[in-house]
């Protein structure tokens, strides 16, 4: 046991418990809307090379997220399988498909994690991609590794998001992604405008092109006093559109009080009248109950009687059908107690990285706006990426074009000659080729090809300076491809 200051407790280690539980458990970072396990668990996808497609044991995509991130793997496990169950996800917003026997219902756990397997979807594979562009850092872990996640959508406003650390925490309920889609579109062209956006790939573009970067990290880590996002326009009618309503994908009602922000989930009950006979079946229950909790429930409240008289009917492709007794299908009053009926109130809890601390927001549009002038920079460093690897191929190819040329005209006529007319890098590179590369055929191909890469450049360069059409066209692509591959 040691002695400690009160003084020296709170400014020390009760602001780092704090810090910890506001920036990892309690508020939501906006730029990505992810929790920190899913982040590490993706990030941990990306260094084992799951954007290829080639599946990988749960186990193993675990205990590598085990290298990034100081909680149990028991706990890794768990997000993993929720990541990768897509009875309850929206299809477009999968980061994962389970390969085996993944959970189908709230009730239904699925098998361990060392019998299935998980596969990268689309829009994983696109993060995968963007990771190389965003910002790295030394976490808490000790690991280098990515500070945030750029989605090619907000994913908090689409599939919701629940803060589980100690106290108040960010609570922001599922919403239709096309509602989002439409909700964000009219938003951001109300915000900026322009079709460059903020301004800031125009500018990062202009600027980082005249110093010949082309290396992905430092492209990735490239900053200047000259970028910056132009301010916001028209504030206050963006507040003046209306937020998309809540939706639950998994069937359930859903009541919304726009002024409170409260939300109330209420179960979807079918009546069926087979043989003159009545039946009530619950098809659909609020988030965090399950049937086994419902009849549970009503053991404990109404008597083991009445928990008779439930029974599981679901079958294939139904992850829920539970037969209920008419008593309970009908009286809305005993919902609540057996959490058939549950309610939350929405808690927009951010955290600002530059202040380094947390904000209770009133609207949502601020998370948007935050992910939109992330996901500008990403991929305007992404686009220019490619423009810098085409620029090089081209100067390769006029090099070996050079070469051959010298080469027919006999300036060079053995290798002692090369240094003379390029530098001891590019002397070293040539001589190093195939020879094949030197084949007519092979160098009269050359200026067809540098003509595809210019091609290919001026295609890049309109999308950057459209890059708000761009970010939202890419939204839509990896939407689309997302659900048909889960939906396969």
């Amino acid at each position: 046991m040691k002695s400690v200051k009160i003084t020296d407790f709170i400014q020390n280690d009760y602001k780092n418990y704090w810090e910890h539980e506001n920036r990892m458990k309690n508020a939501i970072d906006p730029r990505e809307g992810l929790k920190v396990v899913e982040r590490k668990i993706l990030f941990a996808a990306k260094m084992m090379n799951l954007q290829t497609g080639t599946p990988v044991l749960t186990r193993k995509l675990g205990s590598d997220t085990g290298l990034y991130h100081i909680s149990g793997e028991q706990s890794v496990f768990d997000t993993i399988k929720g990541m990768a169950s897509t009875y309850k996800r929206q299809p477009e917003t999968c980061l994962l498909k389970g390969i085996g026997a993944f959970p189908t219902s709230a009730s239904n756990t699925g098998a361990a994690a060392r019998y299935t397997s998980v596969v990268s979807t689309p829009l994983s594979r696109q993060i995968f991609e963007d990771i190389d562009f965003t910002p790295w850092i030394v976490d808490d872990s000790g690991v280098e590794q990515v500070q945030y996640i750029s989605p090619a959508f907000p994913l908090a406003l689409i599939r919701g998001y629940k803060g589980i650390g100690v106290g108040k925490a960010c609570y922001i309920t599922e919403r239709k992604y096309d509602d989002i889609y439409k909700w964000s579109k009219e938003i951001i062209d109300i915000a900026y405008p322009n079709t460059c956006g903020t301004g800031w790939s125009k500018r990062f573009y202009d600027e980082i092109s005249k110093t010949g970067i082309s290396k992905v990290k430092d492209i990735r880590e490239y900053k200047s006093e000259n970028l910056f996002h132009d301010e916001i326009q028209n504030e206050k009618k963006i507040q003046g559109i209306k937020m998309p309503s809540p939706f639950n994908y998994m069937g359930a009602r859903v009541e919304y009080n726009d002024e409170k922000h409260s939300v109330m989930f209420y179960p979807k009950i079918d009546k069926v009248i087979e043989n003159r006979k009545v039946s009530y079946y619950i098809t659909a229950l609020p988030l965090e109950s399950s049937d086994r909790v419902v009849v549970a429930n009503i053991r404990a409240k109404l008597g083991d009687k009445i928990g008779d008289l439930c029974f599981d009917r679901s079958g294939d492709g139904e992850s829920l059908k539970l037969e209920i007794p008419k008593k309970i299908a009908e009286d809305e009053s005993l919902w609540f107690g057996l959490r058939m009926k549950r309610g939350f109130t929405e808690s927009y809890l951010i955290w600002d990285e530059e202040l380094n601390t947390t904000h209770c927001i009133k609207y949502l549009y601020p998370i948007l706006l935050s992910w939109y002038k992330t996901r500008e920079e990403v991929v305007t460093r992404r686009l220019y990426s490619k423009v810098a690897k085409s620029v090089e191929a081209i100067r390769i190819n006029n090099l070996v074009k050079k070469y051959y040329d010298l080469k027919e005209s006999k300036k060079i006529k053995e290798k002692n000659d090369v240094p003379k007319f390029f530098t001891e890098e590019e002397t070293n590179f040539l001589i190093n080729l195939p020879e094949k590369t030197y084949l007519k055929d092979n160098i009269d191909k050359l200026d067809e090809e540098n003509k595809k890469l210019e091609g290919k450049i001026e295609e890049t360069k309109n999308n950057i300076e459209n890059i708000k059409e761009f970010i939202f066209d890419e939204w839509l692509r990896i939407g689309e491809a997302n659900r048909k591959f889960i939906e396969a």
